[in-house]
């Protein structure tokens, strides 16, 4: 019985192993406007406080910038928060930013929610969704992580699995000769 156990417990780690392993190898983006490895397009929104802030200026001050639309209702991105949240505290300071680009519909709902869990990295408001609906963003969580130059380095649809090791790769930059990262899906 031992030996049975055994088996499927190495047969569902290879399995594991192989899943993982293709999902990191994805050459394309899950969005068609976006892709990998070109410039990602500017936008400004209106944060929290009512400032306008560009991504362009964002990234001239900052190596890493992951984009992420979220919304209050949206279980899997409520799960993300805390640890994106953990992740800008302990990299904030090597150059990694998030802006968060909140879809609710009703800023109170984005209000409460932030008031209850609060985070320190900035939330951009999507008036109407016209930045989801540009970029053809479809499901929630998605995440975009941009580089220093500007280019696209990642886009992920759901959860976002190895996010820490994503960001440590990047901030590391060309020096040290990090891999080209890939599209993950992440899961729904």
């Amino acid at each position: 019985m031992k030996t049975v156990l055994v088996a499927a417990l190495l047969a569902g780690c290879a399995v594991f192993s192989v899943t993982v392993k293709n999902d990191l190898r994805r050459e394309r983006s899950p969005l068609q406007t976006l892709k990998l490895g070109e410039k990602m397009p500017d936008f400004t929104l209106k944060d929290a406080s009512g400032a306008d802030v560009a991504l362009s200026s964002v990234l001239k001050d900052n190596k890493v910038v992951l984009i992420n639309f979220w919304a209050s209702w949206c279980g899997p991105c409520r799960l993300e928060m805390p640890s994106f949240e953990k992740l800008y505290q302990t990299k904030h300071a090597e150059g990694f930013v998030i802006l968060a680009i909140n879809e609710d519909e009703k800023r109170p709902d984005m209000d409460l929610y932030l008031s209850k869990k609060p985070i320190t990295f900035p939330v951009l408001i999507d008036t109407d969704s016209a930045l989801m609906k540009r970029f053809e963003v479809r499901a929630m969580p998605t995440s975009i992580l941009v580089g220093a130059d500007g280019k696209i380095r990642q886009v992920t649809e759901g959860i976002q699995e190895y996010l820490s090791a994503f960001v440590d790769i990047e901030l590391k930059g060309p020096q040290g000769k990090a891999p080209e990262l890939k599209s993950v899906p992440g899961k729904k």
